[in-house]
């Protein structure tokens, strides 16, 4: 071999050898980077002229990203179920606690009770009146409770809405670098790293489907098949000023004007925060509210007043009524917003102007309404009719998902039974979805992470390249000036 191919191939392997070092310090500096791929830089040969050089490749594996886009969608909506029925339930309490609605009830039970079996003595009636108060006020905060909820969900919704229109943009923009970058030979592989981190981002939101085509373009859809980007990012829209209200759905996210939450979406999303805070606003707290509103129309029925005069009056409320009372509500079907407007009868507590011994006497709603003719101090049998009330099994909406016929005290219990189980099976759903997380995380970083240990002997071993060919060149130089001086 001549000293001129000699020093070509020492300089040509120099340069090489450089390329290949920047390629392994990108890497070593990217190591903490989560959204860095690695980079693997290979030494090929040109077809015209046969000149070396480095060509550098990105670490990629669709199947592992599209498992962890698909897990960290279900862990986040679990998660955002979960928070939504933390809050419910840490409002309301348990059966086990004395703020329960359940608990409430067996309060206004015992006091009606001990009422009963000592009517002459006016601080038991006080005992019901300061109970019913009690159960009255838990009621209305779970009802407010409820809607404040879905209010937050809706809130929720709208901002993962825009953070997810933004994430559309962002991606139409990289991948359009993407793809015409490739198409001029320049690197890409800094801009496929921002769209796989934009792609994941956006996976958080929404549970989607990658499909990766030649040219480094992609095309992302919902799981549900719904397009989100092709080529072109879709229109993601959602009203977020609407105020939720009982008994009132709330507004649906629309992808290109196709609803994919609520009741009319045929397409609907499964995952992802969107998906877990529609759940919570649309399903899990107005069922909730049903049963609380359920309870509070009960506690109407069970201590209603009936007619005495023999007139066929109809039955008023009592010592509980509503907004727009003293007329019950339709028996065993739902009213919305009744627990929110649940209150003592004004006529039955002396704060309010109130007569206490109406309690225990009747009359509520006038004279015809009075059980209690002889005004005996003794007369037990008002207190009883409500005890009695409280313990009769009544007809409940089956939207409440519970048993439709129960005592109004028994249904409370199987209501704050039926949060804690679903909390129980969406807290092990979390649990579960955590580590699927956490397994497919781990997968996709074995795959296409950086091994640190793996770059610093790769580049040690250029660097003792990159010197062999710098000393190939010095001996080269030498040589050649050896030959120029026999020359002169």
């Amino acid at each position: 071999m001549s000293l001129a191919a000699t020093l070509q191939t020492a300089r040509t392997s120099l340069l090489t050898t450089a390329d290949r070092l920047a390629v392994t310090g990108a890497n070593i500096a990217g190591a903490d980077n989560p959204d860095h791929a690695r980079r693997t830089a290979q030494t090929t040969t040109s077809v015209v002229g046969d000149l070396a050089h480095v060509v550098t490749t990105r670490a990629a594996d669709p199947v592992l990203q599209q498992r962890m886009l698909a897990t960290a969608a279900a862990s986040t909506g679990n998660d955002a179920i979960l928070d939504g029925l933390d809050r419910l339930q840490q409002t309301i309490g348990d059966t086990d606690s004395g703020l329960s609605p359940a608990a409430r009830i067996a309060d206004l039970t015992s006091a009606l009770r001990a009422a009963a079996n000592a009517p002459a003595e006016p601080g038991f009636t006080q005992a019901v009146l300061a109970s019913a108060q009690d159960l009255a006020v838990t009621l209305n905060t779970a009802a407010a409770t409820v809607t404040d909820v879905r209010n937050d969900a809706n809130t929720n919704i709208a901002a993962s809405v825009a953070r997810a229109a933004d994430l559309l943009g962002k991606i139409e923009q990289l991948n359009n670098d993407a793809v015409t970058g490739a198409f001029a030979g320049h690197d890409v592989n800094g801009i496929l790293d921002q769209r796989d981190a934009a792609i994941s981002a956006l996976g958080v939101e929404l549970g989607i489907r990658v499909v990766h085509r030649a040219g480094n373009d992609v095309a992302i859809y919902t799981e549900s098949g719904v397009p989100l980007f092709d080529r072109t990012a879709r229109t993601i829209a959602f009203d977020g000023g609407t105020v939720m209200v009982p008994g009132v759905e709330g507004p649906a996210v629309l992808i290109d004007g196709v609803p994919v939450t609520g009741t009319n979406a045929t397409m609907r999303l499964r995952t992802g925060a969107i998906a877990g805070f529609a759940e919570v606003r649309d399903t899990i707290a107005p069922t909730f509210g049903v049963q609380v509103d359920e309870m509070a129309r009960g506690l109407i029925e069970a201590t209603a007043e009936t007619d005495q005069s023999g007139l066929g009056g109809p039955p008023l409320a009592g010592l509980f009524t509503r907004n727009g009372g003293p007329a019950l509500p339709a028996a065993g079907t739902h009213v919305a917003g009744l627990a929110a407007g649940l209150q003592i009868n004004p006529q039955a507590d002396p704060a309010q102007g109130g007569v206490l011994a109406r309690i225990r006497d009747g009359g509520l709603n006038g004279a015809d309404y009075v059980a209690n003719v002889s005004a005996s101090a003794s007369f037990p049998d008002r207190l009883e009719e409500m005890l009695a009330g409280l313990g009769a099994a009544r007809a409940f909406d089956p939207a409440t998902g519970l048993d439709a016929t129960n005592a109004v005290g028994t249904f409370a219990e199987d209501s704050i039974g039926w949060l804690q189980a679903l909390r129980q099976s969406t807290s092990t759903d979390a649990d579960y979805q955590s580590v699927l997380l956490a397994r497919a995380s781990e997968a996709l970083s074995t795959a296409t992470g950086v091994n640190l240990d793996e770059e610093y002997v790769k580049q040690l071993q250029l660097e003792q390249s990159y010197a062999a060919s710098s000393k190939l060149i010095g001996v080269v130089d030498e040589m050649f000036a050896v030959l120029f001086g026999a020359i002169r």
